[in-house]
């Protein structure tokens, strides 16, 4: 194998080897270097071979090009004779060189990106003849050829002979001549035939030794059982490290060490086009205003259906010596105004549903609060403290509601609106609700119902067990001086097992009291239209206990300690008895008629007093209905002035309690 060395006059070097095979092409290999020496890595060329005869300037007998990449050392490797052709050349196929017939020179070229460079040309020597005697061998040269005609056997350019008729197989079996060869190891066997022992020419008969490895310490290269070369990284002051480069921000200063400082864009931003802005200090979502300069957050959404425009999903407190968790924990403390940690408005025009400021959900644990206040003392405790307080001021005709409260749960108790104060100050209110409505349906400083499977359903409970000068389980009061109806407290109870309006409770435990207890307390003293302390329609007063009315103390289930009202009217034709009668007087001048009384299975316990006031010989007839009689007659007759009867139902029928 021999090499050579191209030196160019330009900035790029070569060296090359050509070695001569067995085969029509020639092998070629070269580095490629820039003009400082350093090798080009992974870097595609073009390379144009030619072949002259007669001198280095002689003519192209062949001439083509190769497409070639250097690998990490600079290393490319062609086949000279397989390159595509560029029709430039005066014979038309690479083995049609003689290569015996005169001297022939290589010129080389190369595009590194800007062009054809020519890279020298140098004479062949050796290798070309080594292919020619391959290819020609002892003869004259040329191409021979066998031919058979008949039993003639002819090799172009020579002699014939003649074949014998018979091939003298003994067998007539053509396929067993036949022969195999195989190699083990160093023995080279043909079968049916002797073995040879091939000569490697390997001085040592070590054929693994021959094998080398590379490798890089630092800027050195070494190969095994070879020289070591120094390579050139090009860094003027030979340190690896001060290439490291480090990025710093400062403000909206960007600063790289060793290098320069830009200033990054102060101007609005918009993250990857998902409407979040950001602009002095300040957040907005889905809008480039913030609600107000100092407003941190703003968040804005014209589309949202069932859906939370902000929302914390599974916030969870860990055991880190707290009894509390929070997961939104909202603190403000000004000086002047209104201080509000948590402000809700919903102000939708909604068609159905509910506008709700502010709506929380509580589960899960054994005391669960959907919405917990908790207002501590004031200024020097002298101002009012409210845990809830709840105002509703609109001018539509509907409901205004200051606090309203649902309780639909299955379990034993179930409060709508639950409140409890244990301040010490001159006015502590559980619940605090005012309603200044100027519409025409209903203002409503509480509104709460009761309903579905509650053992009990309250609509309004309330309980006192204190020990203050006035206890109140339930205080309402109705001072208005307006033009309607003024109650001081309304209340329905409907549809479960056990249904009360209002149930109220006040106690003396334990303990000597000196005070009064009230299980309820109403007073209404309005204008000039209708004013109830209480109003109900066929409402009941049930208690195992005595009732008193005027006395504190009460000797019977019911004792009226003062003056009794009772209903008394006058009719002068027949008349059917109501649930509003008591005394009916009964005017016969003009005729006879006669009074019915309600069915008494229905109204056991009714008292009716029925006296006939005038003196003509008409009679008052009181009639049992049908088949219920008074005293076991269908009717009973009043005859005479000043004639009376007090009857009453026993459930069946009429018993007369008293006449004349």
């Amino acid at each position: 194998m021999r090499k050579f060395i191209l030196t160019l006059l330009i900035s790029t070097a070569f060296i090359c080897h050509l070695t001569a095979q067995l085969t029509p092409y020639l092998n070629y290999q070269a580095v490629a270097r820039d003009g400082s020496g350093k090798v080009l890595e992974n870097k595609p060329l073009i390379v144009e071979v030619s072949i002259l005869q007669g001198s280095p300037l002689g003519t192209i007998v062949w001439q083509e090009g190769h497409n070639v990449t250097t690998n990490s050392l600079g290393l490319f490797t062609l086949q000279i004779g397989k390159g595509i052709p560029t029709g430039k050349a005066t014979l038309p196929a690479f083995d049609s060189i003689k290569w015996w017939t005169d001297n022939y020179y290589l010129n080389v070229r190369v595009d590194f990106g800007n062009g054809l460079v020519d890279m020298g040309t140098s004479q062949f020597l050796a290798v070309p003849y080594a292919l020619y005697a391959h290819m020609s061998g002892n003869s004259v040269g040329g191409t021979q050829k066998l031919s058979l005609n008949g039993h003639e056997l002819i090799i172009s350019n020579g002699n014939s002979v003649i074949l014998p008729d018979n091939v003298d197989d003994a067998d007539a079996d053509p396929t067993n001549e036949i022969q195999t060869l195989s190699v083990a190891g160093k023995n080279l066997s043909i079968s049916n035939g002797n073995t040879v022992t091939l000569n490697v020419d390997d001085a040592d008969a070590d054929p693994s030794n021959e094998f080398q490895t590379l490798s890089l310490n630092g800027k050195d290269l070494s190969i095994t059982n070879g020289n070591t070369v120094t390579l050139n990284v090009d860094d003027a002051d030979a340190d690896t490290l001060n290439e490291i480069q480090t990025l710093a921000i400062n403000g909206n200063n960007l600063s790289i060490s060793g290098g320069n400082t830009v200033a990054l864009p102060t101007t609005p931003w918009k993250q990857n086009n998902t409407g979040i802005y950001y602009k002095n200090g300040t957040v907005s979502i889905n809008t480039q205003a913030s609600y107000r300069d100092s407003t941190l957050l703003t968040i804005t959404d014209s589309n949202i259906f069932n859906l939370p425009a902000l929302m914390f999903l599974y916030g969870r407190g860990t055991d880190n010596g707290l009894s509390s968790a929070r997961l939104l924990h909202a603190t403000i403390d000004a000086t002047n105004g209104d201080n509000t940690a948590i402000y809700g408005s919903a102000i939708g025009s909604l068609v159905a549903g509910y506008n709700k400021g502010i709506s929380g959900f509580a589960s899960n644990s054994l005391t669960n609060y959907g919405l917990f206040g908790e207002a501590n003392p004031g200024v020097k405790g002298t101002s009012a403290n409210y845990g809830v307080y709840g105002t509703s001021s609109g001018t539509t005709n509907n409901i205004n509601c200051g606090v309203f409260g649902k309780g639909t749960g299955s379990t034993k108790f179930n409060f709508g609106l639950y409140g409890s104060t244990n301040g010490v100050g001159t006015n502590n209110a559980g619940v605090f609700a005012e309603c200044n409505g100027s519409g025409s349906g209903q203002n409503i400083g509480v509104y709460a119902k009761a309903q579905n499977s509650g053992f009990i359903n309250y609509g309004v409970l309330g309980e006192s067990a204190g020990k203050g000068t006035w206890n109140i389980g339930v205080g309402a009061g109705c001072a208005a001086s307006g033009t309607h109806t003024n109650y001081g407290m309304y209340t329905g109870g409907d549809n479960a097992k056990i249904n009360y309006g209002i149930y109220s409770r006040a106690a003396k435990l334990s303990g000597t009291y000196t005070k009064t207890n009230y299980a309820f307390y109403a007073d209404a003293y309005g204008g000039t239209d209708s004013n109830y302390s209480f109003y109900g329609n066929k409402g009941t007063f049930f208690n195992r206990h005595a009732v008193s009315i005027g006395t504190e103390t009460a000797n019977s289930l019911l004792q009226v300690n003062g003056s009794i009202s009772l209903p008394i009217v006058t009719k002068s034709a027949a008349y059917t008895a109501t649930l509003s009668d008591y005394t009916i007087l009964c005017d016969g001048n003009s005729s006879a008629f006669t009074i019915s009384l309600p069915a008494a299975s229905a109204i056991k316990g009714r008292i009716y007093v029925i006296k006939k006031t005038d003196a003509s010989s008409n009679a008052i007839t009181v009639d049992g209905n049908g088949s219920e009689t008074i005293d076991g007659n269908a009717t009973y007759s009043l005859t005479s002035k000043n004639q009376f009867v007090m009857i009453q139902s026993d459930g069946s029928g009429w018993q007369v309690i008293s006449k004349n």
